[in-house]
């Protein structure tokens, strides 16, 4: 890759009064993968692996590369902003290096402007380990992208304008719209919060595209496409299947329709879910973990089929030997009441991260009550804290969602059993928790066990 003088053309150039030239892009693929800002307002930022976000200044003077920053963060930058530059450029060069001062500088000539190709100056950087990867899903993303990008115009006539009244819902990624297209088509639009100019391709936008494109589930929502206009100053827009009875977390707070889910359906759904999980977990190639596992992120269709949506901070599981058993993270990602409390002392993801998570989905389902609650007194404002003790003490009557209604005591030894798998799945020690797949076989064998009693005619009795 070559250092320029200048950003290329189609690529963004400064945030406010910066220049922003290679390798420091702004945009996706107009500067190093490790060196990715963003622009908020007329803010260059960096976020680094804490998860948070810092202000930088960059500036060029007389040839040289000069980083500006908080004191506060000078020991998080990353290695690459002082060392990862091999000396092919000039006999002059000298590396960066760390200093004390609140300024971050770095001896590294820019070229000088040349009309040729052969007179710039090539500045080459180690890649991380995983860019070889990135390069292998860099281009399946390519051929995804020649099959499924839609027009800004087309998607903003799908959901008139992007009009409250087609609103699905919103989160911290963005906004979902209901669409239809010309051809009569309804589809979901997640409408991303970054600018496409500023923030460019969000880390999260492209992580969903790169996912969806590779897996095949029926129980895995499906990505249709999506919009990248960088001549409208739009922001992303990914194009989703339409999945039209809303979230599991809106049936199990009765948000939707006037029939609560009854445990038959309830478990049904579990299942689909836990069978997603389990192919992303051993199946995918490479495997992938979804980090954000909860009742929202299921959607149910008008058969009450599940389907796990929201990948935008799921991990694709790298092949090295360390990455065979757990991915290292500095970012502690996903939702409050859903979160693995191992992941957040070891910094170590693994698949039974989604795991804890979805034992807490299986407490949802028992107890119809939301993970965090803080109108429930204090001892029960964290929903797994208070109900295992319960579980483990099988006082299960006092969990069982009453708006189940009258369930059959074979429903109820079933509800038992699923409450038990729960607290397997939240086993404080990430080993002692069960595999996706065998938490499958174990719903498996509840449902047919349940059923195979009221077939029998079993006596109903209130829980």
């Amino acid at each position: 890759m070559t250092i320029i003088g200048s950003a290329a053309k189609e690529c963004a150039s400064s945030c406010g009064i910066q220049d922003v030239h290679y390798p420091f892009g702004l945009q996706f693929g107009c500067g190093d993968p490790s060196h990715l800002l963003k622009c908020t307002g007329n803010t260059l930022v960096l976020t680094l692996n804490n998860g948070a976000d810092y202000p930088l200044t960059i500036l060029y003077p007389d040839r040289k590369l000069e980083i500006r920053s908080p004191s506060s963060i000078r020991n998080l930058l990353p290695d690459i902003y002082f060392n990862n530059f091999s000396e092919s450029c000039s006999p002059n060069f000298v590396p960066a290096r760390r200093c004390t001062t609140e300024c971050l500088a770095s001896n590294v000539p820019a070229p000088e402007p040349a009309s040729t190709e052969k007179n710039r100056c090539n500045i080459r950087f180690r890649l991380h380990k995983n860019l070889q990867q990135r390069s292998h899903l860099a281009q399946r993303l390519n051929d995804f992208e020649a099959r499924h990008i839609y027009s800004y115009k087309d998607l903003h006539v799908a959901t008139q304008g992007f009009n409250e009244g087609f609103k699905l819902g919103s989160g911290g990624f963005g906004t979902v719209y209901k669409g239809i297209l010309q051809d009569g088509t309804v589809v979901a639009i997640k409408r991303s919060k970054s600018s496409a100019n500023f923030g460019v391709m969000d880390e999260q936008f492209l992580n969903e595209i790169t996912i969806l494109s590779q897996v095949n589930h029926r129980n895995l929502v499906k990505l249709k496409g999506w919009c990248m206009d960088t001549r409208r100053n739009a922001p992303p827009l990914l194009v989703y299947e339409y999945v039209t009875n809303g979230t599991l977390l809106e049936h199990l707070q009765c948000k939707r329709g006037v029939v609560p889910l009854g445990w038959e359906q309830r478990l049904q759904i579990v299942i689909e879910t836990a069978e997603a999980l389990a192919y992303l977990h051993s199946v995918a190639a490479p495997p992938i973990y979804h980090r954000d596992v909860k009742s929202s992120n299921i959607l149910l269709d008008d058969s009450l089929s599940a389907k796990v949506a929201d990948f935008g901070i799921s991990k694709l599981v790298g092949t090295g030997d360390a990455a065979t058993t757990h991915v290292s993270t500095l970012r502690i990602q996903g939702t409050p009441g859903y979160c693995d409390p191992e992941l957040m002392t070891t910094f170590r993801l693994t698949d039974k991260s989604d795991v804890y998570s979805f034992g807490v989905v299986l407490l949802e389902l028992v107890t119809g009550q939301k993970p965090l609650d803080f109108g429930r007194e204090s001892s029960r404002v964290n929903l797994a804290f208070y109900s295992l003790p319960l579980i483990r003490m099988e006082m299960i009557e006092e969990l069982v969602d009453p708006k189940m209604g009258v369930v059959s005591a074979v429903e109820r030894c079933s509800v038992a059993r699923v409450a038990a798998l729960a607290d397997k799945c939240l086993a404080e020690c990430g080993a002692n928790r069960p595999k996706m797949r065998e938490v499958v076989e174990e719903l498996t064998s509840i449902r047919e066990e349940m059923r195979s009693f009221l077939d029998s005619g079993e006596v109903t009795s209130r829980v």
